[in-house]
């Protein structure tokens, strides 16, 4: 229900020696998700598991080294440790244990442009969960929900990412807050159904900022932010960005750059357009470094889409070579466009087949000017 700190509160004050290892080690997963998805501390998560891990053996130790495996691959710089110890580790893993190593190798996958890959862990990620029963150490599918839906995404198959919402969710409903709102907020932007965005995600930002969980409620701002900067509503948008900017860590993971990529956008063209190019492309340098090769692409189109395609063009050529979908060719492709070495039109008719309004959208923006 959001109450984050008081549950904190709490399982901090149990003396883990009075419970049943099994409790124990549900407890420790609880605290890591208060670390993580509750206070974007995910360097101190995963630690702070590793710290647990050596209280436990066995099953107890299985799962925690699953969840590690969720977290550290959401963070983004231990990609590849995520998927060696994923690898290593499934074969003697409960279902529910295997079900949280295949998600977060398929998460793995997915920062490192994997694309492909990640699908076929899935697949097999929902065929171990087939029946499972929600515990203290597993609830449900939504981490592996949002990782697909952004893998159809950046694979540039919105029409898939649907199919998958739609599998998901009830009809005429909303997405369920967390991941799976995050996700489907993503899907809906760069489909263009960019009133559908702000009817799921406002009344959800409501509640964060009620709650008092801000943090929380980010993900899910950047993409109303950037919804309404497309409906031309630059006056929420630019105070959505400074809003969002005033607490945001410095810090280079998935969450982090991707409210970047938002908040940078933004100020783009409500504000120093060339300054926030500029600081899109240092941005995607620090994902470079990190082995972020998703955030590295969207950050580089972004600033495609604001007047830097000179500046990134050879990147995306690279990128291209070896980030699985066609969603990147045409990012590399709409570059050379506006640079005069691809032909536009072709370029936008591609987008528009694919139903990738927002790339499109920005892209005859960019023509325009």
């Amino acid at each position: 229900r959001g109450r984050f700190d008081e549950a904190a509160e709490v399982w901090f004050s149990m003396d883990l020696d009075d419970m049943d290892d099994d409790t124990a080690a549900g407890v420790l997963r609880r605290l890591a998700t208060w670390m993580f998805y509750g206070k974007w501390r995910y360097e101190e998560a995963i630690e702070f598991l590793d710290e647990g891990l050596q209280r436990f053996d066995g099953a107890n130790r299985i799962s925690l080294e699953s969840y590690w495996t969720m977290i550290a691959a959401i963070e983004g710089r231990r990609a590849h440790e995520v998927i060696e110890r994923a690898e290593r580790l499934l074969p003697s893993a409960s279902d529910h244990a295997a079900v949280d190593f295949l998600s977060g190798s398929a998460m793995a996958h997915f920062v490192l442009g994997h694309y492909e890959r990640a699908l076929e862990l899935l697949a097999i990620c929902y065929q171990r969960s087939e029946g499972l029963q929600p515990t203290i150490h597993w609830t449900n599918n939504g981490y592996a929900n949002f990782v697909e839906i952004l893998t159809h995404v950046e694979m540039g198959n919105v029409e898939a990412g649907w199919a998958t919402f739609d599998r998901i969710t009830e009809p005429g409903s909303p997405p369920e807050f967390g991941f799976v709102s995050i996700a489907s907020a993503r899907l809906a932007l760069m489909s263009g159904r960019w009133r559908q965005v702000l009817d799921w995600l406002d009344p959800q930002i409501q509640i964060t900022e009620a709650l008092g969980i801000t943090t929380n409620g980010r993900p899910l701002q950047a993409s109303a932010a950037l919804a309404a900067l497309m409906l031309g509503d630059d006056e929420r948008a630019a105070a959505d960005a400074v809003t969002m900017r005033s607490d945001l860590p410095e810090a280079v993971n998935i969450t982090a750059l991707d409210i970047h990529w938002s908040i940078l956008q933004i100020e783009a063209v409500t504000g120093d357009r060339d300054a926030a190019v500029a600081t899109m492309v240092v941005q995607a340098g620090r994902a470079r470094e990190a082995g972020l090769s998703y955030i590295e692409s969207l950050l580089l189109s972004a600033a495609v889409q604001h007047g830097g395609a000179g500046t990134v063009v050879d990147r995306l050529g690279e990128l291209a070579e070896v980030l699985d979908g066609d969603l990147i060719g045409l990012r590399h492709r709409a570059a050379l466009a506006l640079l005069g070495r691809d032909d536009i039109d072709d370029v936008l008719r591609e987008l528009d087949r694919r139903d990738l309004v927002f790339e499109a959208a920005s892209l005859r923006r960019e023509r325009s000017i």
